[in-house]
């Protein structure tokens, strides 16, 4: 193209599978090259349209950042479907060196991104694959950041922005493949997002990490309130991993994070390590449950600043990660629950109050400040068997006059190496009242 290709006013079908010798892959490419920075491909302004099978490559941001996309799906109109083509990549599926697109598809309204057997390859992209605006948009089975098998890195060693970008309400990310140096950003306009079932930094067999991260890349990062990461196990659950942190809450509340593989792939065996924690907390209020996380280099959860408090985190299996079970930053708040959890085989201190200073240790009548008021823990006095039982006997020295939950675990195998021990299996729980002194 020399110059943008003028706006679609109507609605429109663009099937590039139409042409001689199409066999899967687009034969039709628009490069938007020499229409210079800025420049946008097709601009569609009408809802209930189609577009199929092209390749669409060229067309990057200038300095005004006022266009660079390479397919944009403008107002709320809605009702179209995007299939089957490479945003980014040529034709052949072979990319270009360096990211060739600003925005891979821009969206408004309720969409429909990609589909079964005909997904769209969006990999090359410097901001973002898929931006979502507008209410019902569905972005599925598409890879973003990979060659056309999903085997690989289309820009190995390359960043590639964010895979899909969430502005809008309603918003579904489901079963897509995202190697991007950031997976996937719901952002503070974002409402009611849902992203299930995604392979996250990987390749498509969620076994190999494909991301390009660094210590600052997030897999998932939530910046608003009241969205499901993960649901139900099994074909629900993402795959997270290769990332600086797997899964953020920079701010919102009521994020439910759920029976996700955090630093674990596909397989159930294969570590995707993070390089930092598998799921940070920045704000509060929100829900992990039985999210398995592995591999996490400083630690598996880590709520973190003031905002972080009244965070639940209960029932995650929290294993080999070379760091702590959970940390609390010196500047997390209070009242977060973090049991029962299944915890084993980590690096570093199952739950480590004041992260990085070791063992905190009890004071009387629990009067000190800091993350969960710096909670003291109880102490075993001693166990004994008994008419086939095992009794357990202990003492707990906390905040006077006021009601707390035991949990009483067993652990097998080795000992834990912070010789603290963890917390592999919950025996028992039970309530304790402190006494006027504590």
């Amino acid at each position: 193209l020399a110059t943008s290709l003028p706006l679609i006013t109507d609605s429109i079908v663009i099937d590039g599978t139409t042409q001689p010798g199409y066999v899967g892959v687009p034969r039709v490419e628009i490069d938007g090259t020499a229409a210079g920075a800025d420049a946008n491909g097709l601009w569609i302004a009408k809802g209930n349209s189609e577009i199929i099978g092209l390749s669409l490559t060229g067309f990057l941001p200038g300095p005004m950042n006022i266009g660079g996309s390479a397919i944009v799906l403008a107002g709320p109109a809605g009702g179209t479907w995007v299939r089957g083509n490479y945003i980014g990549l040529h034709a052949s599926g072979a990319a270009l060196g360096a990211p060739t697109v600003g925005w891979g598809i821009t969206s408004g309204g309720a969409n429909l991104i990609g589909a079964t057997g005909t997904r769209n390859i969006i990999s090359g992209t410097s901001a973002t694959g898929v931006l979502m605006d507008g209410t019902g948009a569905v972005v599925m089975f598409n890879r973003f950041g990979t060659t056309p098998n999903g085997l690989a890195s289309a820009l190995p060693g390359q960043a590639q922005g964010t895979g899909v970008t969430v502005r809008g309400s309603n918003v579904l990310v489901w079963r897509n493949v995202i190697a991007n140096q950031g997976g996937v950003f719901i952002n503070q306009n974002a409402a009611n997002a849902t992203v299930q079932g995604n392979y996250i930094g990987t390749d498509a067999n969620g076994t190999t990490v494909l991301a390009n991260p660094n210590s600052n890349s997030v897999g998932v990062l939530v910046d608003s309130s009241g969205h499901l990461i993960g649901g139900s196990a099994g074909v629900q659950s993402n795959v997270i991993g290769g990332y600086g942190t797997g899964v953020m809450t920079r701010f919102g509340t009521n994020v439910f994070i759920l029976n996700n593989r955090i630093g674990l792939g596909a397989d159930g065996v294969t570590n995707l390590p993070n390089q930092v924690w598998g799921i940070g907390l920045l704000s509060g209020g929100n829900f992990l449950h039985n999210n398995t996380i592995t591999a996490s280099s400083q630690a598996g959860v880590m709520p973190s600043g003031p905002t972080a408090q009244d965070n639940l985190v209960t029932t995650n299996t929290i294993t080999q990660n070379p760091g702590v079970g959970i940390g609390l930053a010196t500047t997390a708040g209070s009242r977060n629950n973090l049991v029962p959890n299944v915890f084993s085989q980590n690096g570093g201190l199952t739950i480590d109050l004041n992260f990085g200073d070791g063992p905190t240790a009890n004071d009387v009548a629990d009067g000190d400040a800091g993350p969960n008021d710096l909670q003291n823990f109880p102490i075993i006095t001693g166990a004994a068997a008994s008419g086939g039982s095992t009794i357990v006997s202990g003492v707990l020295d906390s905040t006077p006059s006021s009601t707390f939950i035991i949990h009483v675990f067993q652990n097998t195998g080795v000992c834990s190496v912070s010789g603290r021990g963890e917390g592999q299996a919950l025996l028992g729980s039970f309530a304790v009242v402190t006494n006027a002194n504590g």
